[in-house]
């Protein structure tokens, strides 16, 4: 749909994502970036318009995102010095998070491939392409159809474009926001410059009016996807219940405890009783030890004195006897 010939008409529309939701959900990847969100939702809308016009291929579109190739050295000179990165968009994916997770690692491959060319070799290249050859060329690949009859190589560009991240002023006049704009041509019928402003991004979508005709409908279904893609990262991922031990064991617990304290309690008490008991009992089995020697003390001076008796009554009667 956006790789034939392009008319003279345009349509524009635009929508704007806070950028503290775009960091929380980029959060529930690892190594995710801002601009792989933004990715995976224009990934998303383009899956959900095709889907909608009958045209949704089973492969995953591809987008041209450009990148800088200017080196550390010259990032104060004037110009510009851009190369180009084919980024899949994962339109054939739909569950949200798991589209994210796909653009980040397909981000990932693009950045390391083009590491390894070196970003400013195409740029290089470009400057031994005169100007009239590379005019020529353009006008021949849409005057004879080229664009339909090869493959093409990307179905739509999204540059990022980062912005002040605090208001601006025009005369007094606060800027509200900022929705970025960009040519269209043969063989590339949507452009989709993503602007960041004040804690916000806006997503534009520039195209022909043959290709798209509703660019409310495509830009609707931005909104939609973020709203699912943001659902979907905050929603709580299940961790493992740990084991909760009942309310009526743990009252038991607490109750076993509390009982446990005047237990102690009683005892000390009842082993003080005790000590009493066995101090008065072995005062009293003294006592009575005592009363028992001094009876038979008694007794044995009681005996004494009867043997004597007798002995004496014995010697009387001897005496009498003899005396007769």
């Amino acid at each position: 749909r956006f790789n034939g010939n392009v008319s003279a008409h345009r349509v524009f529309d635009g929508r704007s994502f806070s950028l503290d939701d775009i960091r929380a959900i980029k959060g529930r990847v690892e190594g995710a970036t801002v601009n792989d969100v933004i990715v995976s939702v224009c990934g998303g809308a383009l899956r959900r318009y095709l889907e909608s016009k009958g045209e949704l291929p089973e492969e995953s579109l591809v987008a041209m995102a450009p990148v800088s190739a200017r080196p550390e050295d010259k990032r104060k000179a004037a110009g510009n010095m851009v190369s180009t990165m084919s980024l899949p968009v994962r339109s054939d994916i739909a569950d949200p998070l798991d589209r994210l997770r796909a653009v980040h690692r397909e981000s990932d491959r693009a950045k390391k491939l083009t590491r390894t060319i070196g970003a400013s070799f195409f740029a290089e290249a470009a400057h031994f392409l005169p100007s009239t050859t590379s005019g020529l060329m353009a006008t021949a690949y849409g005057r004879y159809g080229l664009a339909k009859r090869l493959p093409p190589i990307y179905n739509t560009i999204i540059t990022n474009v980062p912005g002040p991240n605090f208001p601006l002023y025009s005369m007094g006049s606060r800027m509200v926001a900022n929705f970025g704009l960009g040519p269209i041509a043969h063989g590339l019928g949507l452009f989709q410059p993503v602007i960041g402003y004040n804690g916000q991004i806006t997503v534009s979508a520039i195209s022909c009016r043959e290709m798209m005709p509703d660019p409310t409908f495509y830009c609707d279904g931005l909104s939609e996807v973020f709203e699912d893609l943001k659902k979907a990262a905050m929603k709580p991922t299940a961790r493992p219940a740990k084991p909760k031990v009942p309310a009526r064991a743990s009252g038991k617990s607490r109750a076993t405890r509390k009982k446990k304290a005047p237990t102690r309690a009683a005892d000390k008490k009842a082993g003080s009783g005790k000590r009493t008991a066995r101090v008065a009992g072995s005062k009293k089995a003294s006592a009575a030890r005592k009363k028992t020697a001094r009876i038979r003390v008694s007794g044995e001076d009681g005996a004494a004195k009867k043997k004597s008796a007798r002995k004496g009554a014995s010697k009387k009667g001897s005496t009498r006897i003899a005396h007769y």
